[in-house]
Parts: structure tokens; sequence; C-alpha cells
């Protein structure tokens, strides 16, 4: 479909959405809602976006008869711009031509009935071609618990896109087919892993459930105009099998873990039974024509923490990022404002935030830092921008008073995952949801270990839900985000060789000035000095002289969470 055919694209560029929530977080009280007006062939566009005329039931929320016939007759009479005609010849043919089919329209609804009361307009539902017009490179990033995440670029700059196999149930006179289907894709898996059993295995990722995606999509949505949080663009819904253009991003995505992990492996001295190659996520050619996907138009925040060196590297600067002392404490306390402000505003918590949930952003960083040993202050001296992403197990309050949550006891999986011995932080990250877990249920700050958390454990909830908001899973993950660091920044013993590492002069100071958050930070910290909260997190920071009041206050965070 060619440039003047397609509904116009906002990969590249902030597109301002106003919204209850936007208003609710704006920090200037002079915030006016504006009202939009439409073009009445608009109006046309928006009735039969989501009308699938190949079905002798039509959607009776998504169109009025009654409506749209006065719609039409206004277009008549009101001259029309191009881009309207465009635009309205675009659904006209997805609609007439290619309608979408009417179970698909069902199990989407309230996905798109939350998307037009968030965003005033209706969500689109397009094939791939449509979808990936415009984009010029295309390259995958990440993967995430449901989405695989992509950078894209087009002439406006570039964007982050996250796409998510949405469950979708096949109608019953479908079944026979799909299943058939299912049975060949299958079929091309063994083909596909049988060529290098060796090093590429694969396990198939479920795909999001409509409630799952709802509540990541409103989180998202709240959290979009809150500093440190990703710019939420907009979102879409995708019909049919992946072009080769995902395709070939997927495979050399995966040839680039496939050496991440063998170098790691080897490194580590895995004997080879314990090395795991597994991918997430199945290749693209294994989906059918039937696969129904959500799209998610982000801004681009940059790299993601895990792959901050190998970023470095590929820039050659002359220093790797965690070797900067400056840049550890933007990325710890950057991580710190955004929570705190996000628990205050929203009871909001991640409880996923690990290293590939944080993005980097290099744009204004700097590698050459003026010595100052004068003042306290940490926050903001080395340019390096932070973004929390990822909002798939998070819970938060909207200002609708609607509480957003994913129940996690609907799979145990994460709580019952363990990593090789050696694998610090691997073995950190998984120990901290079953302490998230374990806090849920009784209290305390210790945990259960990975065979406890079975079915029969339900049982032992005492009437806790997901749903409560427990802002000490915040302090949990940034407990973990400040291990990682530390980690990184503080060198390491060689391997085999008994001689204890030399330190630096800065991570000596590093080391003996974060030695008091470090403990405080320690899940078996056996004291009431022990953070509970992002919020408590910020009021030390300010405390110590890292941040300033007015970085607080820059970030747009109340003072409520600075008092004492």
């Amino acid at each position: 479909m060619d440039q003047q055919r397609r509904r116009p694209k906002v990969y590249g560029k902030k597109v301002s959405k106003v919204t209850k929530v936007s208003n609710f977080v704006a920090a200037t009280p002079e915030s006016v809602v504006v009202t939009r007006s439409r073009s009445p062939l608009k109006e046309v566009t928006a009735s039969v976006t989501n009308l699938n005329l190949g079905s002798s039931e039509a959607e009776g929320s998504s169109l009025d008869i009654s409506d749209l016939a006065q719609a039409l007759e206004r277009t008549a009479l009101t001259p029309a711009a191009e881009n309207d005609v465009s635009d309205l010849a675009n659904i006209l043919e997805r609609t007439v031509l290619n309608p979408t089919p009417l179970h698909v329209l069902e199990a989407t609804k309230p996905l798109r009935d939350v998307y037009a009361q968030d965003r005033d307009e209706p969500m689109t539902i397009m094939k791939w071609n449509e979808a990936l017009n415009g984009i010029t490179s295309l390259e995958k990033l990440a993967e995430a618990s449901f989405a695989q995440v992509f950078r894209v670029s087009t002439c406006d700059g570039t964007s982050i896109l996250k796409f998510i196999e949405l469950k979708i149930e096949q109608p019953p006179n479908d079944l026979q087919n799909y299943e058939k289907q299912a049975e060949e894709d299958e079929n091309v898996d063994a083909d596909v892993s049988n060529e290098d059993s060796e090093d590429w295995t694969a396990q198939t990722a479920e795909p999001a459930s409509m409630d799952d995606v709802v509540s990541e999509f409103r989180i998202m949505n709240a959290l979009a105009d809150v500093p440190g949080f990703l710019k939420f663009k907009d979102a879409h819904i995708v019909m049919g099998k992946p072009p080769q253009t995902i395709q070939t991003a997927y495979d050399d995505f995966r040839a680039k873990q496939l050496e991440k992990q063998r170098i790691y492996y080897e490194e580590e001295g895995y004997e080879e039974e314990d090395r795991d190659y597994t991918a997430y996520f199945p290749s693209p050619d294994s989906y059918s024509e039937d696969a129904v996907f959500l799209f998610l138009e982000l801004g681009d925040a940059g790299v993601v923490l895990d792959d901050l060196e190998k970023s470095l590297e590929h820039h050659k600067c002359p220093k790797k990022g965690l070797e900067h002392v400056e840049w550890v404490w933007d990325i710890l306390l950057g991580a710190v404002i955004a929570l705190a402000r996000a628990e205050e505003l929203f009871n909001f918590e991640h409880r996923d935030l690990h290293q590939n949930n944080i993005c980097i952003n290099l744009d204004k960083a700097v590698h050459k830092f003026a010595k100052d040993d004068e003042s306290a202050l940490k926050l903001g001296r080395s340019g390096v921008q932070v973004t929390i992403l990822d909002y798939g197990l998070s819970r938060a309050t909207l200002e609708s008073g609607d509480e957003i949550f994913l129940d996690l006891e609907h799979d145990l999986a994460v709580f019952q995952s363990e990593a090789h011995p050696d694998d610090i932080m691997a073995n950190l990250q998984f120990d901290t949801y079953r302490r998230m877990r374990t806090h849920l249920f009784f209290g305390t700050f210790q945990f259960m270990k990975a065979s406890w958390h079975t079915e029969a454990s339900k049982s032992r909830a005492k009437s806790h839900t997901w749903q409560e908001h427990i802002p000490y899973t915040n302090a949990l993950w940034i407990g973990y985000i400040f291990e990682f660091l530390f980690q990184g920044y503080m060198p390491k013993p060689e391997p085999r060789k008994r001689s204890k590492p030399k330190f630096s002069p800065e991570q000596k100071m590093f080391e003996a000035e974060t030695k008091e958050i470090r403990k405080r930070l320690t899940p078996g910290w056996r004291n009431d000095e022990r953070f509970t909260s992002a919020g408590e997190v910020l009021e030390y920071a300010v405390e110590q002289g890292w941040i300033s009041p007015t970085q607080v206050e820059e970030y747009g965070a109340e003072a409520s969470i600075i008092e004492n």
C-alpha cells in the first residue's frame, strides 16, 4: 500500500494525547483539557474502522447507523482534506475487501474499548504491511514476558516497537483448519531446531491474555507523562503472519544471544550439560496467518542496561559505561526517583525491574568529569537518562480508582525458576520474585525457596492478593538494580586466581559511600532501618545530599515523599 493510502504513522515523534491521566500527572495546575473537533469524513472513518462487513452480525457498540448516516450526509456537503479521503479509502478497503473476522473483533473488544476511552479515537486493526509501512530499518532489541521489542527507523527518527501475540480463541468452524495449521507449524519448528540441536532449541512463549494486555496498556498510558517512564505514542492490532523483515531481525538477535551465552558459559566454566541455549520466542515463520498481535509504539529510550557495555564498545567509547562512577550514580538515582514518583502518584509497583527493563539514553552523556570534593550531590553529573519500561507484572491505582494488576498466582513458574549456583544476578532475580510472594503471604522479609511455591502453597495466602499495594516490592527491585550496578562497577577477581582484585580510589570511595544504603537494601537485613518503599529510598538519598530538593521538584515528585 503506497504512502498516501496508509494511516499516518507516529514513529519517530511524540504524539500528544490529552487524557484524564495526563492531566492528573501534569505538574502545572494550569493544564486545560482540549476538545478536539473532527471533520465529518473523519467521523465516517471512525465509524467504520472496526466494522465487520463480511459478517451478518455487526458489533452494536462500534457502529450506530443513524450517526453514520448523518456523518455521511455532512461529508457530502463539507470539503474533505486529502488525508481524510486517504484514511477513509484505507479503512473501507480493509473492511470491505478484507474484513476483520468477527471472533477477532469480539475477543479484542475490551482492549479497543479501553483505547477509545483513554485516547478518544478508535484503535486500528491492520495487516503487517500497513503496520510496517514507512519503516526504513528494524532491529530486535530484547524480549519481555509476552513481548518482543524492536527499534525502528523512519524518515522522522527512531521509535521502539513492542509486539505481543494475543490469545484469541478460534471459532468452532475454524478449529479443524486451525489444528491442521498448528500441526504443520509444529513440524516446521522441529525441522528448524534439528538443523543445529546443539546450539538452537526453542520453547513457545504463551500468547498474552486480553486481561493482561489491557492491564499493561492502561498502566503504560497512565505513566506516559511521568519522568523516567516510557513515552507512549500509539497502539494497533495487527493480523497475520510476520513478514521476512521480522524474521531477519529475529535471526540476527538470536545469533547475538547465542554468542553472548557461549562467551558467558565459557568464562564461568559451565559444564556442557548445564548450558541452556533456549529461545524463548518461536521463529516468526512458525506463526499462522490467523495470528493476532498488539503493536505498541513507544519513545526510543536508548539501550537496555544489560547491553550498555556492548553499545559503548560499538561507539568506540574510551571506557566501559559502568567504569564511570558518575554513570552508576545517575542510573541508580534516576531509577529511584522515577519509581518514587510513580509510587506516590499511582501506588505503582513495577514487580519486575531487572537490567533488561531499564533503558539508558546516552545522547547527552559525558565521559570526562570535573572533580568536586566539596559537594555530596550525585544525580545529574553524567548526562545519562534513565527510563523504566515493561509493566507486564506491574500494579497501579489509576485516577479513576481502578486498581490494575496482574494476578501472579495464575502461573507460579516465575517463583519456581532457578539458575546455576555461580550466576549471582540470575539467582538474585529469581529470589526477588520469591521474596515478593512470601512477603505478600506472610509479611516477612525472608523468603520461601523455589520448591515451596507449588499449587498447594496458594492455600497459605490468607486472603492476600496481588491487587494489594505492597511498596516493599519497589525497595526489593531497587536493591536488585543496586547490586547489578555494584557488581558491574567494582573489579572482579580473575577466574581461577586467589588474588584479590585491586580497587581504584573512586571504587573505594563508592563502596564506602554506599555501605549503609546497600545494607538497608539487602533483603535479609534484620533491622527496623530496612527500606520498605521507593519513597523511603528517595528520602534517604535526599538526606545524604545525593539528590537535591530542586531535582526532586524537577522530576515532579510530591513534597511529601521527602518530608520526615
